[in-house]
This record gives structure tokens, C-alpha cells and sequence, in this order.
């Protein structure tokens, strides 16, 4: 925001140096970014940070408003026409309505007779030309100034151009297009507010008129508007249309509605005076639904807790009736206060307090350390599994990676995954708008750019959050995925798992063989916990690892870790050392290649009771030897026996109930 000194200087009695007003004014929270001198003007300008809060501050009286605050020195409003009353003989002469009160809360208009067009007063352009805009007619440079003066944006219509003398103001039609001041044809879409006469819009509401009804040498007779327009609608057009213009810059960050008409009264005195026009007496003004004052209490005690210090009551009060607020009620705790309209930031006591604070001054409050209660438990069990797992990989080599939860459809459909993740109403672009399902495809772009970087041997993992939808509601889950690639094979990876499930205590697992579409047709399978799903582990195929580009095979597991972690036991477990001897016999047998050693597994525990102790899988060999499409597989099994010495006899019983088993449920032929 550009502010000309000698210009604000108009409406307030500024007695500090510009350097000082310019130090109160950072101090206050409006950043004086820099003082420029126009030499050719006689003039200083300051250029002031505005926040997107403070609309009200994007005009030179907003400024001097702030000004009044900080000095006790009173602000003397510009001259305008009087008052006039509404929608009377005007009616005669122009037809407004508004067809969506939602998008514009109030419209005002009035028809200003016989103006002169012609270039504006030197004082005029000059005072345009100080804040970088470039002077056109008297006309348009009038609504231009007080558009800087009063920060309510303005237009005029050439009235002779508005086809049937009728304004509408509602959203565009479908395929309807307007060709904008800045001679750009713009196609138009139903959540755009337009301005229309009986034919076609002649505006874009907020941000730009059309060409058709422009001010040009021939105009006479104008029509001017002054409205209020919903900012979010104003803001998606804009950012739509790739338009934007000191009016929707305004408008995005929010008018006073109740500055219409003050601002229309404001332009018809200056037309008056340097156009030659004459007013027709009343106005239109059309204000369905009044906006009032906020009414906010403030309880005294409030301030001390948030602030930390106590404000003397007087000085409180002080500094309400100098930001311009109105005091309604004032008891022993607690005051009513009225904020005025055009500070649309303050709609709470929270922000009441802030503002209170702001004005006191952040430098006379006192540094004091937080004080509060804080938890003696110590970290939740989650975090304690969390942190375990992390130890776990650190020491199995693995570096942790961190990637955004957010991503797009492409991304999930180039492992073959689902798309159906949460959709982000509105994305920051379109290569982040969803929420991810799961960390694989995060995991395997990482895998290529640490590729990119000639790093052959690569252990990474995540630990992260992945989100679905059920139903319109919404859930959130932890996700771990590790990926490894160099001279690694998919016992690596298993290895891996196996070291993570012994160390988080957690026994009852086995890997089943399952088809994924990630994974390649022959390694890949299910971890299972106690017989339940808990997540994914294999070599990653061949037409994944093309959409990547990567050229080296990828081994990748992934589990919920949410699921996973009702099983982890991360208290010692300590087993007393066998009073009794074990005994091992082995079994070899050949059988079809689709059988699993999970399904082997299975039968053989079952089959030999309490006395089985462990089993292990020592051998598997595929030659000329085995039939096709056959494999030869060797375990170990040890029986003990945690009461008596087991006999030769109880133990050979149990292994030909095993071999029994196999036989007739798996069809293995024994080798002898």
C-alpha cells in the first residue's frame, strides 16, 4: 500500500517526523518497508505491508485511522454530498436488482447528468501517479482516488451504453463471454458474478467493466457504481480469469458495506467539482440484509491470562475509544464493546485482546517463561513401539525417509494401487490432490532419485500415515514400508521382517504365498499374524519398475503398522533352561512346486502335538533329480517334552504322524 505523505496529511494532524510515524507504524504491526521521495511530485511516499486481514488499512484514510490510534489526534473525513434518499424518481431512470444476495450484499448507484470528459487537474493525476496508477479522464480518475481515499472500489458506466436502462447483478450464463476494459474477450462460467444491462453483462462484478460501456470523449451522462461483493467469489474469479485489479484486491480482502454509499457521495462531490456533472438527487442503494456492529464482551480478568499483565482500566479504555470502538456497557469485570464495521478482523474477545495488546505495545510487555502443567506418564505406549521399531531398522542399517501424505491419482496408478484416495477439495496443484492409500509409490521415486545419484546400495523405510474413505467418514492409519536394492536378494528383505517381528516380540507369524500386483508373480506373499493380514512384502515387477525408470530389481515390504502393533510385546520375555533332553529327527520329501512351506508348516505342527518343539526348513532343491514342476524340501524337527525324557518309541510316533499327514494331504513322496 502506497501512501503519499502530503496526501495523508489531509486527514490528520501529523506532528512526528516521517521517520517517527513510520517507526509507530511498524511497531503497530504495519510494516513501513520503505520511504521512496519523488522529486518530481514534491512528495514522499511510504510503502506499508499490509496484512490480509487488515482490508481496512488499504487506503490512505484506513491509514490515517491506524494513525489516530497511535497519536489521540482525530481524523478529518473528506467532503461529500449530502445524503439523499433512495430509490424514488431514480426509479424512473434506472432498473437495479440483485439476483444473488449471497455473492453481493449491497449495491448502490447514482446518475450523474452533462460531465465534461476530459484529462483531470494536474493535483488529481499527480496524486494518482504517487501510488503507481496512471491517469486516464476525469471520470475514471475520480473513482480511482477515492477508491485509494476510502478503499471502496468503484465503477462508472456510461449510462447512454446500459441497453434497456437496467442493471442486474447475478451470476453469468452458460457460454456467456465479455470483452473487459483491457480489451481481452473472457469466457464466462455460472459461479461468476456479473454486472448486466437487459442484453449481456457489461462487467466482470469486482475486478473489471467491459469495454461496451466504457468512459469515453463522447459520454454525457454516467452511471456510478459503489457495491459490496462476496470475497471468496470475487478471489476464485480472479484467480480464474488470471485478472485482477486494485478493486478485487480490495474485494478479497473484504469492504465495509456500510462505506457504499459515504464513497458514491465522495465521487459525486469530486465530479461535481472537476467534471462539471450534476447529480440527479437520489441514489439507488439496495442493502437487503444490514450489517451490523459486532458486539463483543470483554472480561477484564481475560486479558490478564492471555497477556500475562494487568492494563489499568483507564488505559484500557483508552485504547478501545481510540482504535474507534464504541463502549456500550462498562461494569467491575467486564465491557461491552462495539466494533465498527470496516474491521471485519475482530469477530472475538480473543481477537479484541490481541488487537488491545498491539496497541499497548508488544516492547512494555515482560518476557516471562510458560507456565503450565505438563503430563508425568512419560511417552504413550505407541511411541514406545514407534521409537523400538526405529532402533530396530537403525540397526538393520536402514536410513528413514520422510515424503508427503499428498499425491495424485498418476502416482498410485502406476504401481497398479488403488486411486480412490481422499480427495483434497482444493489442492495446492494438481500433482498433490489426493491423500495417500499407501507409501509405496513415495518409496519407489525415492529409490529412483537416490538411483539418479549412482548410490548402488540402498536401505531405506518409512514410517507414515495413509487415509481412506468409508462412507464419508474418513480414516487415518500407520503405514511402514522398507525398500532395499544392490546385492540384495528377497531373503534380505524377509530377514529384514523376521529381525522386526522376533525383536518386537511377536512369534506367531508366517508369509503366505499371494499374488499382488505390485509384486512379481512368483515372490511375493502376505505377512500373516495369528492368522490376520497385516501387510505385504516381495520383489516389485518388472512393468512397476519400467514406469519408474529404475533398471536394478527392488525388494519392498509393507505392514500396518496400526495392526501390527496390538502384537507387540516389548517386555522381556525370559524361558527356563530345558530340565529335559530333546530329541531331532529329520524328514526330506519331494512335492509339487505350488505347495508352500506355510502350508507345510501347518500340518506338521498340528500333526505332532505338544511335543514338537521347533522346526526348521534346512534345504530346498530343484535338479534333474525332481520331477518337473516338483521340489525337494528338508526340515528339522526337534520334540521335547517340558515334564519326562521322551522315549524312542513316543517320538517315532509322533514323526510317522507327520509323514502321514503329509502324505495324504499334501501327496509328498519321502526320500528315503
Amino acid at each position: 500500500m502506497k501512501v503519499p505523505y502530503n496526501w495523508l496529511k489531509e486527514y490528520i494532524d501529523i506532528k512526528l517526523s516521517l521517520e517517527e510515524i513510520a517507526e509507530k507504524l511498524t511497531m503497530s504491526g504495519l510494516e513501513v518497508a520503505d520511504i521512496q521521495r519523488l522529486s518530481n511530485l514534491n512528495e514522499f511516499v511510504l510503502d506499508i505491508e499490509v496484512t490480509a486481514n487488515r482490508g481496512d488499512c488499504l487506503s490512505i484514510i484506513g491509514i490515517a485511522r491506524e494513525i489516530e490510534t497511535l497519536t489521540n489526534k482525530h481524523v478529518k473525513y473528506p467532503q461529500a454530498l449530502k445524503k439523499c434518499s433512495a430509490n424514488k424518481e431514480i426509479e424512473k431512470l434506472i432498473d437495479v436488482s440483485i439476483k444473488d444476495t449471497s455473492l453481493c450484499s449491497r449495491y448502490a448507484g447514482r446518475i450523474i447528468r452533462n460531465v465534461k470528459i476530459e484529462p483531470s487537474p494536474s493535483w488529481l493525476a499527480n496524486r494518482l501517479k504517487a501510488v503507481n496508477i496512471r491517469p486516464i479522464n476525469n471520470i475514471v480518475d475520480i473513482t480511482n482516488y477515492v477508491l485509494m481515499e476510502t478503499g471502496q472500489p468503484l465503477h462508472a458506466f456510461d449510462y447512454n451504453k446500459i441497453s434497456g436502462k437496467q442493471i442486474t447483478i447475478r451470476r453469468a450464463r452458460q457460454n456467456e463471454s465479455i470483452v473487459a476494459l483491457d480489451e481481452s474477450k473472457r469466457q464466462l462460467s455460472r459461479d461468476m458474478l456479473v454486472i448486466a444491462d437487459e442484453k449481456a453483462p457489461i462487467a466482470i462484478a469486482g475486478i473489471m467493466g467491459g469495454i461496451g460501456s466504457e468512459i469515453d470523449k463522447q459520454t454525457t451522462d454516467i452511471f456510478l457504481e459503489s457495491a459490496c461483493f462476496h470475497a471468496g467469489c470475487i478471489r476464485k474469479t480472479s484467480k480464474t480469469l488470471e485478472l485482477s485489479s486494485e478493486s478485487s484486491y480490495r474485494f478479497e480482502r473484504g469492504v465495509d458495506p456500510n462505506g457504499v454509499v459515504s464513497a458514491l457521495n465522495r465521487a459525486a462531490y469530486l465530479i461535481e467539482k472537476t467534471a462539471h456533472g450534476k447529480s440527479v438527487r437520489e441514489i439507488v442503494d439496495i442493502y437487503p440484509k444490514k450489517f451490523n456492529k459486532q458486539n463483543i464482551q470483554l472480561r477484564i480478568q481475560q486479558i490478564k491470562r492471555i497477556l500475562g499483565i494487568d492494563i489499568p482500566k483507564n488505559k484500557l479504555k483508552c485504547i478501545i475509544l481510540n482504535l474507534g470502538f464504541e463502549i456500550k456497557q462498562d461494569s467491575l469485570n467486564n465491557i461491552r464493546v462495539l466494533v465498527p464495521t470496516y474491521r471485519r478482523d475482530i469477530r472475538r474477545e480473543i481477537d479484541l485482546i490481541e488487537e488491545i495488546a498491539r496497541i499497548y505495545g508488544y516492547n512494555n510487555i515482560d518476557t516471562t517463561m510458560p507456565r503450565g502443567q505438563t503430563s508425568s506418564c512419560g511417552k504413550g505406549e505407541f511411541e514406545k513401539q514407534t521409537d523400538a521399531l526405529k532402533n530396530i531398522l537403525s540397526s538393520c542399517g536402514m536410513a528413514e525417509i520422510y515424503t508427503s501424505s499428498f499425491t495424485n491419482s498418476e502416482n498410485l496408478d502406476k504401481t497398479g494401487l488403488s486411486s480412490d484416495g481422499v480427495k483434497i477439495t482444493n489442492p495446492l496443484g494438481d500433482d498433490q490432490n489426493i491423500m495417500r492409500t499407501s507409501l509405496i509409490p513415495e518409496m519407489l521415486s525415492v529409490i529412483k532419485r537416490n538411483l539418479n545419484r549412482s548410490l548402488s546400495e540402498i536401505k531405506l523405510y518409512e514410517l507414515g500415515q495413509v487415509f481412506f474413505e468409508n462412507n464419508s467418514s474418513y480414516h487415518e492409519k500407520t503405514y511402514l514400508c522398507c525398500g532395499i536394492v544392490g546385492n540384495v536378494s528377497f531373503f534380505d528383505i524377509k530377514g529384514i521382517l523376521e529381525t522386526i517381528l522376533y525383536r518386537l516380540g511377536i512369534e506367531d507369524h508366517c508369509l503366505y504365498y499371494k499374488k499382488h500386483r505390485v509384486f512379481t508373480s512368483d515372490c511375493s506373499a502376505s505377512i500373516d499374524i495369528q492368522g490376520r493380514n497385516i501387510g505385504i512384502i516381495g520383489e516389485i515387477s518388472g512393468n512397476v519398475l519400467e514406469k519408474y525408470n529404475i533398471d536394478e530389481k527392488v525388494f519392498l515390504l509393507e505392514i500396518g503398522f496400526s495392526n501390527l502393533s496390538k502384537y507387540i510385546n516389548l517386555s522381556p520375555v525370559f524361558k527356563a533352561v530345558p530340565k529335559y533332553p530333546a530329541s531331532e529327527r529329520d524328514i526330506a520329501f519331494t512335492i509339487k512346486e505350488n505347495v508352500s512351506n506355510a502350508d507345510i508348516m501347518n500340518i506338521m505342527w498340528k500333526a505332532g502335538g505338544e511335543i514338537v518343539e521347533d522346526i526348521k526348513l534346512f534345504d530346498i532343491y530343484r535338479g534333474k533329480q525332481i520331477l518337473s514342476e516338483h521340489k525337494s524340501m528338508a526340515y528339522s524337527i526337534c520334540y521335547r517334552s517340558n515334564k519326562r525324557t521322551l522315549t524312542d518309541e513316543e517320538v517315532n510316533q509322533a514323526h510317522s504322524r507327520i509323514e502321514r499327514k503329509l502324505i495324504s494331504q499334501l501327496d509328498i513322496t519321502l526320500r528315503k
